[in-house]
């Protein structure tokens, strides 16, 4: 369908001066997205409202035509298909003066013989923020009701985010007019809680957002503490206020705060800092996803769940894959469209932010997948339709698979598996697995996809440990015992040395006889990050040096270092250093960036000790998340009959001639191992390379198998030299 709109608005095709609107049968994320009026739309840190009695969604958000300021109000947009939106206005109006409240046909009549006239002006003025507007529908009430975060000076600060209050407006009909009510603080930190990061401005509210339960219960999430902790506040019947200023079970707030902490609200991760929450309900369970708090640049987003929205809510985990993961491909959560919530078709909102031009900030609407247990998915599409969502709902695994293989090998998985869909049907289907052998080389977190094609080609994802053999140190840099950590040192403990130190200062003279060097460096992160989040940095003026320092039985060694910039946002690749093992460089200028890398070399140890350097190249200073050094018993289970199973494992990929004539070739070289004839053992086995090197170019030898194969030889070789 073409629809003429104004000349002038910025769409891309005109026919006699007049512009088209091009109706959308698809979401293009981070694109600009018209309106049905050719216009882009203005519903910035907004949610999506589906009216169930007339079959609508309506979007409501924050309108930045102006900018920052003057803020215009909250802007709604109906759609039948989620793809094409009709503006039907200010829901909320913003009010520019006193005198709108006479002069103004739509204020004056909204606000008439009300005697807060000032107070609504000092919240929704033209002046104030109004930020985040969600809005749900009360049954009870048949009133559309309107929460937003409210902000602006207060009576001790003229900043203009001191108020800190949430806001409401009520509506008969979804596209309004809503009519403003009041704004107030929100609950309380308890009085003997652990960590409180704003005792004493209790009550903040700011980035929100609003769920309703299956039962008609609601709830307001929101930022409070100055941003530390999230809270979530179950609200009173009407929607209209949280029912913990409410115990005494009158219509007005209590005179002293009197909630009970569990049963009136939580909150959920103290000190954590995070904001823009959006939770939504699957399958029994809670999901929030949750950004970091860096102003208008984007940050990694954080998922948790929880079996009881006030019960425990998990670890956090990052939901995004893929470039840009570090970022959430350059957008912020705001809310969850639940499409079709029993099939798990979801849709994450998220703003794309430009700081310096805000009404062309764009969105990013992307699938939310359901992985694993409790696992959701976020991956980029420059382009997508609702049809991707019947694979995203949640297809569980039964099949038992392996959780952990060695360092080189890569893990055998059937053909077929036992599942259970999404309905909670049981079956046994086919599946296509895809892995990289490569990606086994390197200690760490391997994800392995697999392709169900009689399920719509549902892709599911399992996670396979890769660990060395004789791992003799595993230090977590910064001392956090993450849940990463267990894991990984569990298949660890027959041979690691710390067994009971994550991290420790070098002291040999107070029998430390390893850790990190001088007292010039801090640890960043806590026990609810990861292996990578949690890291030691040298601190600034403290030189060019962050050393380790280990105590070791002379004999080789792998060293293996995990390496991350939480803060590459800031330090964009301008974080550089020399990695050096002994005094001998490893790694020349090495950029730290937003992705997880494991880096690796060979070490001779001749003095008992090995030194492991990060040295500042460039500003800013050095970090390290990981280091583990290796003893020699993982080469030693590479040999001529492993290679020959890796080989066979491999046979079906082959051509039968291929596989022939390198079987036949190895089973000689193994003839020779077994008389311990070195040197016709590296003769024959740097034969062998060439033989795969030579099918290899005629493609008769994938890649894959010729790097693993030719890794192995390798390393029989150096055994032998």
């Amino acid at each position: 369908m073409l629809n003429f709109v104004h000349a002038g608005d910025p769409t891309p095709e005109t026919v006699d001066g007049l512009e088209l609107y091009k109706e959308n049968d698809s979401f293009k994320p981070g694109q600009i997205w018209m309106d049905t009026d050719g216009k882009a739309i203005q519903a910035h840190g907004g949610g999506i409202m589906y009216d169930e009695q007339i079959k609508t969604y309506y979007w409501y958000g924050e309108d930045k035509t102006n900018g920052y300021l003057p803020a215009r109000g909250v802007r709604v947009y109906s759609s039948k298909d989620l793809y094409n939106w009709k503006d039907e206005g200010l829901a909320l109006t913003a009010i520019e003066s006193m005198e709108q409240f006479t002069d103004d046909p739509l204020i004056s009549q909204l606000y008439k013989g009300r005697e807060d006239k000032a107070d609504i002006l000092n919240d929704i003025g033209t002046d104030r923020v109004i930020e985040r507007p969600k809005v749900i529908y009360n049954e009870k009430t048949r009133k559309y009701v309107m929460w937003m975060h409210i902000d602006g000076p207060s009576e001790t600060s003229e900043a203009m985010y001191a108020k800190a209050h949430a806001g409401y407006a009520l509506s008969d009909s979804p596209t309004g007019p809503f009519v403003y009510q009041e704004s107030n603080r929100m609950d309380r930190a308890p009085e003997d809680a652990d960590y409180n990061g704003m005792p004493d401005q209790p009550g903040m509210a700011r980035d929100m957002t609003l769920f309703k339960d299956d039962d008609g219960t609601a709830y307001l999430i929101y930022s409070s503490e100055e941003n530390m902790t999230m809270y979530i506040s179950k609200l009173n019947d009407s929607y209209t206020d949280v029912v913990g200023w409410h115990r005494d079970g009158k219509e007005d707030r209590d005179s002293t705060y009197k909630a009970v902490y569990g049963e009136d609200y939580i909150r959920v991760f103290p000190g954590a800092q995070r904001e823009a929450p959006a939770l939504f309900k699957y399958q029994g369970k809670y999901y929030m996803i949750t950004s970091g708090a860096t102003g208008w640049d984007p940050n990694p987003a954080r998922y948790t769940v929880a079996d009881d929205i006030f019960g425990d809510w998990q670890p956090m985990r990052n939901p995004a894959i893929g470039e840009k993961a570090s970022t959430t491909f350059d957008s912020q959560s705001t809310h969850v469209i639940p499409v079709d919530p029993e099939k798990g078709k979801f849709i994450f909102m998220g703003d794309r932010w430009k700081a310096s031009d805000l009404k062309n900030s764009t969105y990013v609407w992307l699938p939310i997948e359901f992985g694993q247990e409790d696992e959701i998915i976020l991956q980029w599409y420059d382009e997508w339709d609702l049809s991707i969502l019947d694979k995203m709902g949640r297809v569980t695994i039964n099949t038992e698979l392996p959780k952990k293989v060695t360092l080189g090998e890569t893990p055998n998985l059937p053909d077929t598996i036992n599942v259970t869909d999404s309905e909670g049907k049981q079956m046994d289907t086919s599946i296509i697995w895809e892995m990289d052998t490569e990606d086994f080389s390197k200690p760490g977190m391997v994800t392995i996809e697999g392709t169900l094609p009689e399920l719509a080609d549902k892709v599911v994802r399992i996670e396979i440990l890769v660990i060395p053999n004789d791992v003799k140190y595993f230090v977590h840099a910064g001392g956090a015992e993450t849940n990463d950590y267990k894991l990984w040192t569990s298949y660890m403990q027959e041979t690691l040395l710390n067994k009971d130190i994550i991290d420790q200062q070098y002291d040999p003279e107070n029998d430390q006889t390893w850790g990190y060097v001088g007292d010039r460096t801090s640890p960043a992160g806590s026990e609810g990050g990861d292996l990578f989040s949690a890291l030691r940095y040298l601190t600034p003026n403290s030189g060019t040096d962050l050393t380790y320092t280990f105590n070791l039985d002379n004999g080789d060694y792998t060293v293996y270092l995990g390496l991350y910039d939480p803060w590459y946002n800031s330090t964009k690749g301008s974080r550089k250093a020399d990695i050096l093992f002994n005094g001998e460089v490893h790694t020349k200028d090495y950029v730290f960036t937003d992705a997880y890398d494991v880096i690796g070399g060979n070490v001779e140890i001749s003095n008992n000790l090995l030194d492991v350097t990060i040295r500042k190249t460039n500003s800013p200073d050095p970090q390290i998340s990981w280091i583990m050094i290796v003893g020699d018993e993982q080469k030693k289970d590479v040999n001529v009959s492993s290679m020959l199973e890796t080989l066979t494992d491999h046979q079906s990929e082959l051509p039968e001639s291929v596989f022939h004539s390198l079987h036949v070739h190895l089973t000689a070289v193994q003839h020779y191992e077994r008389q311990e004839k070195g040197e016709k053992i590296v003769k024959h086995m740097s034969r062998f390379i060439k033989l795969m090197e030579h099918q290899k170019d005629n493609g008769q030898v994938s890649d894959d198998i010729f790097n693993v194969l030719k890794r192995d030889a390798e390393t029989v070789m150096a055994d032998w030299q």
